[in-house]
C-alpha cells in the first residue's frame, strides 16, 4: 500500500535534503580549516588541538558520531577513524561505542514512532519500495 505525498510532507523532505547538502559543505569547509591550521597534515596537532578542550572534545566527538548514525551525512568509518587517530586507542572505541549505539537508539526510536514517514524523509517512495519488495 502506497502512502500518499502531503505538501507539508515534501516540504520536510527537501528541508532535510538542503541539510544535508549543507552539512556536507560544512563538512568541506571544516575540512579546509584543519588543512589551514595544518591539523590535518600531522596527527600529533590534531591530538593537541582537541586535548586542549578536554572536556569537549570528547563530547563533541561523541555528538558527531549520534549525527552521523541519525542522519547519516558523513561516513561512520571516517569518524571512527578519525576518533582512533585522536584519542587514546580505549577511548576511542569507548567514544565511538557510546556514540553509535546512542544514535542507534534514537534512530530507532524515530522510526518506531513515525515509521515509514520518517523513512521516506530520506528516500524516495520508489528506492523504499524497490528495497521493501525484496524482504
Amino acid at each position: 500500500m502506497k502512502m500518499k505525498m502531503f505538501d507539508h510532507y515534501a516540504f520536510w523532505q527537501r528541508l532535510i535534503k538542503f541539510l544535508g547538502i549543507l552539512a556536507l559543505i560544512g563538512t568541506f569547509v571544516l575540512v579546509i580549516w584543519f588543512y589551514h591550521l595544518g591539523i590535518l597534515n600531522d596527527s600529533n596537532a590534531l591530538k593537541d588541538f582537541v586535548n586542549e578542550h578536554s572536556i569537549c572534545g570528547p563530547l563533541v566527538f561523541i555528538f558527531v558520531q549520534i549525527f552521523q548514525v541519525v542522519f547519516p551525512v558523513i561516513p561512520g568509518g571516517v569518524t571512527t577513524v578519525a576518533g582512533f587517530l585522536i584519542f587514546d586507542p580505549i577511548l576511542a572505541f569507548f567514544y565511538n561505542y557510546f556514540g553509535i549505539v546512542i544514535g542507534s537508539i534514537i534512530l530507532f526510536i524515530l522510526v518506531r514512532l513515525y515509521g515509514r514517514k520518517f523513512i521516506l524523509l530520506f528516500i524516495d517512495e520508489e528506492t523504499f519500495y524497490k528495497y521493501e519488495a525484496k524482504l
